[in-house]
């Protein structure tokens, strides 16, 4: 197919590349992982058919993290990553903001440490008009980039979990399950962010009652079978809902659902649509200034804050 130049060819390799099962170390998923990266690169694909680098980049370089195991597997992935990113940059860059943040993870590995100072500092080395991480940070997450590290199968589950979340909820034990479950992990998953996890589950169920998803909180609050537990958490989570549902929610832009702040937000990303880039930039080069110091943990929290906490 690839000497014959078949239309439609992109399609059957981003088809393959959802085949790839993330954190799977199986045999099977390592060689899949592992001879599609090898037709790639053998044959070029990326030359004549450019669509495929975005999902293939951004997939390798996640790939990258979970292969720390398989030292020939990775080093492969890792020079595929760099020669694209070398040769390819302004393609790459249609990958979005998360390039940044896949980037960031593999920043330590010694062949991507001068790709991650230049971006801090030499910008114009990718090319005359990069003007620095703040441009990338500004491009959504392109949606096939996304889809590349779910499976077809993976897929299918969530869209059904997506698509019967009403019913779900209709079921006592299971919401309560959920609600109790839901304010188990915004208290203890990550302490120090608990604040910010909490904004974001309220913004959901913001976007969830505003569209009609779920019409109302108080039938599930009033469930005679739930306990006082459980009607506490729903009261932690989503007291001002219970308080003011009754009047009209604001419909706002499929895309662009407006938090209980005011500010716009991407739904696909959580991430504010007009961020303080500067702020974000700053410590990124903060954290990144010294080459043989790996980042702290405080140093990443105060980093994933700034991203998530509407700056």
């Amino acid at each position: 197919m690839v000497e014959f130049n078949v239309s439609g060819l992109d399609k059957v390799y981003i088809n393959l590349l959802r085949q790839i099962q993330g954190g799977s170390t199986t045999e099977e998923n390592l060689w899949l992982i592992e001879t599609l990266l090898n037709h790639i690169k053998h044959y070029r694909i990326y030359e004549s058919t450019p669509k495929i680098i975005p999902p293939f980049l951004y997939a390798y370089l996640r790939l990258i993290c979970e292969h720390s195991q398989y030292k020939d597997l990775q080093q492969q992935e890792i020079q595929f990553c760099i020669q694209l990113l070398t040769e390819k940059f302004n393609i790459c860059m249609e990958i979005g903001r998360d390039l940044i943040r896949a980037l960031q993870d593999v920043a330590q590995i010694p062949e991507f440490q001068k790709i991650w100072t230049d971006l801090l500092e030499n910008p114009n080395n990718f090319d005359p008009n990069f003007e620095g991480i703040e441009q990338i940070l500004l491009i959504p997450t392109q949606k096939q980039c996304l889809e590349a590290r779910i499976t077809f199968y993976m897929e299918e589950k969530l869209n059904f979990y997506t698509n019967n979340s009403a019913i779900m909820m209709n079921t006592p034990d299971l919401s309560a399950t959920l609600i109790n479950f839901l304010r188990h992990l915004v208290d203890q998953y990550c302490q120090s962010l608990s604040q910010v996890m909490l904004k974001h589950v309220k913004l959901s169920m913001h976007t969830i009652l505003s569209k009609n998803v779920i019409r109302t909180l108080h039938n599930i609050y009033n469930c005679p079978t739930f306990n006082e537990t459980t009607r506490n958490s729903m009261k932690y989570l989503f007291g001002e809902f219970l308080n003011i549902e009754q009047k009209q929610l604001p419909m706002n832009n499929m895309n662009k659902p407006i938090s209980p702040t005011g500010k716009s937000f991407d739904s696909v990303n959580m991430i504010p649509l007009n961020p303080r880039v500067d702020d974000i930039l700053n410590k990124f080069k903060k954290i990144s200034s010294d080459k043989n110091k790996k980042y702290s943990r405080q140093d990443m929290k105060d980093l994933i804050s700034l991203c998530l906490d509407g700056v």
